[in-house]
């Protein structure tokens, strides 16, 4: 599959992109889009040789929206800075034609909590629609748990993308913190 850009929205990442921009050699441009970092995510991005824009945070589905509008290439692979595309993923996302049947592609998610990962229930495998042509998806405007929306064929690919769901108790508490009141915000704008 060529061309391909890799889209990252971030925000004081720098300890989990490293690994991230690692696994994404195999793409053609790769587009960090940053909300407020302090602790040198944008610098990190920039010197491994990652496009980087900084601007302010519109929630998830927006964010990623934003940063899709801002890739150079049709096809988009979007992932997360505590997210990893492993070596059989890379090769099958390659080996994906130039003019395929499919709009997108999905492809299986393993988390991992705590140090480890996670083998049954919502932890594997977590499908995850990630790879698509961008004139064809959108990202849905959910403040949180954003999805693609597509208009097309799905297909799905072999090989799995690697998710740090939570490094400790205390991050894993802190996320769904978050997660929660960004939930019983939309619950309550939508009356």
């Amino acid at each position: 599959m060529r061309p391909l850009s890799a889209v990252i929205i971030a925000r004081d990442a720098a300890t989990q992109l490293p690994e991230c921009l690692a696994s994404l050699s195999f793409c053609d441009e790769v587009l960090v889009v940053d909300s407020g970092s302090t602790d040198g995510t944008p610098e990190l991005a920039r010197r491994t040789g990652a496009r980087v824009i900084e601007t302010h945070w519109r929630g998830f589905g927006p964010q990623k929206q934003f940063a899709l509008e801002q890739a150079a290439h049709h096809w988009v692979l979007c992932v997360d800075a505590d997210e990893r595309v492993t070596p059989e993923l890379a090769r099958a996302i390659a080996a994906v034609p130039p003019a395929p049947g499919f709009t997108a592609y999905r492809f299986a998610r393993r988390n991992r909590f705590m140090g480890r990962y996670l083998r049954h229930g919502e932890g594997y495998p977590d499908w995850s629609l990630r790879l698509f042509d961008r004139r064809h998806a959108r990202w849905s405007a959910d403040a949180v748990h954003e999805r693609v929306l597509t208009e097309g064929p799905v297909g799905t690919l072999a090989g799995d993308l690697l998710h740090d769901s939570a490094e400790s108790l205390e991050r894993y508490l802190e996320k769904q913190n978050r997660y929660s009141t960004l939930a019983a915000q939309a619950a309550l704008a939508a009356g």
